[in-house]
């Protein structure tokens, strides 16, 4: 068996060494083909072969400064997923497509989760990055986190994605800690039209989307769409379910290693833009969507009464309006508004979150060296959780619903010390909210361009998380042990931990320093480097609580009368111990490290794009109890990732990408590293229709960040533009 043992292995390793070889392998091939072609290749439907790279590096963005800048010009670490990038990448997700930038840690945990984050502290709930849409916050105040399967707009739709590593709160506030993903979608007027997609494949089961722009008299634009997607569930857990409750493991199922199947999703929306006059500019925008799964099994109870087959939804929508005005060529203002609801209804959770978001801001410029944008914000939040779990038990929040106002204002200058070469940006965010009151996030920004191929920048800035819902509100149940021996509380006693939030909890706080470079070698070569230092303060621990001996009695008839409703599950003894921790600001710590990216175009139908980050975590604690959170921020993100692209047009109709990833394993989840390979292969009949053929995670299957692992897969695609 032994021998048996090592020859699969050796079979898998050559597996994975000719799969690299022959996609390697064939790009020279490729090349000596595409050179014997002399006709050049303007008609192709792709960006880069008509610009440079100096040119693609100069594409605007609004995310550092609220205002448009150039990429090159901008002092921060920032880089910029394009549409193009996008398409061809095959992704069918957005945090799929976040894997194309530096410093972004993206693992999937199963069919519809993903933890994401910028700079460590990765998990499901990442609470240092913050997110947007349009400018409309995503950013949940139950949990301080993103949930990703509700991010599922048209992906056709977005124009770019704008990835800022570093802080972001002196313009977007509280929770930007670690950075700011801001998705853009494109203006009406660039979709006009028809456009039809479907596809099936092994992990994607059948998806479609059909979008249609026109115009609406003289000077409006509109579009609407639709999007319909079913995807399979990952491998089932490779973990072993006594290891949930038994004699000598205390380690907990979370709820992210849930087995959940058919993942689906339908959504609908609209864009409408309007300009009037030379001065204004109107959008309205909508979205409605609704997504289910199907439970297979709560693993804590295998098969022994747990609610198998139950079905989760989550559904909600958006609507939002953005109007700008110019009022002069030195002035111009800007007044956004939305309404956002999500409502989800699982074994999870069953809640429902309504908010109202108004945003003005004005930029103009004063005199002849400064350029300033300030603003005014309001944000109403109203909650109601009915009901709530975690791994099937129940968790309290207290109150079970909340409204909270925020209130925020900044101010920013941009001052030109030496013109065309040096300049300064100063600014600070001041807000309050309903937990920590007050905060004032500030930030000094310095670019220097010697020349105009090079730039130098370097920045320092002071950014928070402010408390969310379940910081403060929220009590739940993490671990359940019986100890095999007698020890603290006797033979087979069933002691449950539960963690609660603490109004004594305050906000998290950073320092963080940056200094970055930027070279553009020639026209084809590319190169971007960003190295950080962050110093973080007031981090969330789980502090034990001393029961005296009256709270331990009651706390004991709690836990009675807790596990009594799920005892006959499991025939468990009837608890007598629960130990209870509740969050405080104990531990601080530091992070470093750097990212690198490199471009470069080899001919006008081929580049090769590439990437490096590296990440260093080191928390300590100050006088805690917390035995666990430490390690756990400090092995759940990877040190090492790595990521090299191949985008050729081989003829005027036939495309082929490549894209192999490094990941360096988690300690804390005790997940290993891993290399994929990606491949995308395109062919355009004709000028309106596009067939692809997509193979993802070839190389081998692997766990990300859970139990679940992510599979071989292949999907085919038609695209068509009517």
């Amino acid at each position: 068996m032994k021998h048996l043992f090592n020859a699969c292995i050796f079979c898998n390793r050559m597996h994975q060494f000719l799969l690299l070889s022959v996609a390697w392998t064939l790009i020279p091939f490729v090349s000596l083909c595409r050179a014997d072609q002399t006709s050049p290749a303007e008609d192709f439907p792709v960006d880069f072969t008509a610009l440079s790279l100096e040119e693609l590096k100069n594409v605007e963005i609004i995310s550092v400064s609220k205002k448009p800048e150039k990429i090159s010009l901008t002092p921060a670490a920032v880089f910029v997923i394009t549409q193009e990038d996008i398409r061809r990448s095959g992704v069918t997700t957005i945090p799929d497509a976040l894997r194309l930038a530096p410093g972004v840690q993206v693992a999937r945990m199963d069919t519809h989760k993903w933890a994401i984050s910028v700079r460590g502290f990765n998990e499901l709930y990442a609470n240092k990055l913050l997110v947007m849409i349009d400018g409309r916050s995503v950013y949940s105040p139950i949990f301080s986190g993103v949930l990703w399967d509700v991010q599922n707009t048209l992906l056709a739709d977005i124009e770019r994605i704008e990835v800022i590593r570093g802080p972001g709160s002196t313009l977007w506030g509280a929770n930007a800690v670690n950075g700011v993903i801001n998705i853009i979608t494109k203006n009406a007027k660039d979709t006009q039209g028809g456009l039809a997609t479907a596809g099936n494949g092994t992990r994607e089961h059948a998806f479609g989307s059909v979008r249609y722009g026109d115009i609406l008299g003289e000077v409006a634009h509109y579009r609407i769409y639709a999007k319909y997607f079913q995807r399979d569930q990952l491998d089932d857990s490779v973990r072993d379910e006594s290891a949930v409750i038994n004699d000598d493991s205390e380690e907990v199922w979370d709820i992210d290693n849930m087995s959940a199947d058919h993942w689906n999703g339908f959504r609908g929306g609209f864009r409408m833009d309007w300009e009037p006059a030379a001065s204004d500019a109107l959008c309205l925008q909508g979205e409605a969507y609704i997504n289910g799964d199907d439970i297979e099994e709560y693993p804590i109870f295998g098969d022994s009464g747990a609610p198998d087959g139950k079905i989760s939804r989550n559904e909600g929508g958006h609507f939002l309006a953005r109007w700008r005005h110019t009022l002069s060529e030195t002035s111009e203002t800007a007044f956004q508004m939305y309404y956002d609801r999500t409502k989800r209804d699982s074994p999870e959770a069953k809640y429902e979150v309504n908010t109202f978001d108004f945003d003005f801001q004005h930029h103009f410029v004063g005199g002849k060296r400064h350029e300033i944008t300030w603003g005014l914000g309001y944000r109403f939040i109203s909650d109601r959780i009915d009901d709530f779990s975690f791994n099937f038990y129940p968790v309290v929040f207290d109150p079970d619903s909340r409204d909270q106002s925020l209130f925020s204002a900044f101010v920013q200058d941009q001052m030109d010390i030496i013109e065309d070469r040096l300049s300064l940006t100063l600014g600070s965010k001041f807000e309050h909210n309903e937990f920590t009151g007050y905060e004032v996030q500030p930030a000094v920004r310095i670019l220097w361009t010697p020349g105009e191929r090079h730039s130098v920048w370097g920045a320092v800035s002071r950014a928070v998380r402010a408390p969310a819902r379940s910081d403060h509100d929220g009590s739940i149940p993490v671990q359940i042990r019986r100890p095999s021996s007698e020890g603290d509380y006797g033979e087979g006693t069933i002691v449950i931990d539960t963690e609660s939030g603490s109004d004594d909890f305050d906000s998290e706080e950073v320092v963080a320093y940056e200094i970055g470079y930027r070279l553009c070698l020639t026209d084809r070569i590319w190169v971007d480097i960003a190295i950080f230092y962050n110093e973080y303060k007031g981090l969330e621990t789980m502090e034990a609580y001393i029961l005296s001996d009256s709270e331990e009695m009651e706390s004991s008839r709690d836990t009675r009368s807790f596990n009594a409703e799920i005892s006959g599950m499991q025939n468990w003894d009837t608890a007598s111990h629960i130990n209870q921790f509740y969050s405080e600001n104990r531990m601080k710590g530091c992070t470093y490290g750097f990212e690198m990216t490199a471009d470069w175009k080899v001919r006008n139908w081929w580049r090769l794009s590439s990437m490096y980050s590296y990440l260093q975590m080191q928390m300590r604690l100050t006088n805690s109890t917390d035995t666990k959170s430490k390690s756990k921020i400090e092995g759940s993100s990877p040190r090492h990732q790595f990521s090299a692209r191949s985008t050729m047009n081989i003829t005027k109709k036939l495309e082929l990408d490549l894209w192999l990833r490094y990941v360096d394993n988690l300690p804390a989840r005790h997940i290993p590293s891993y290399t994929t390979l990606d491949t995308r292969l395109s062919w355009r009949p004709v000028k309106t229709l596009e067939l692809s053929l997509i193979g993802q995670d070839l190389l081998d299957s692997h766990p990300e960040f859970s139990a679940h692992e992510v599979e071989r897969s292949a999907y085919f695609k038609v695209t068509w533009k009517f």
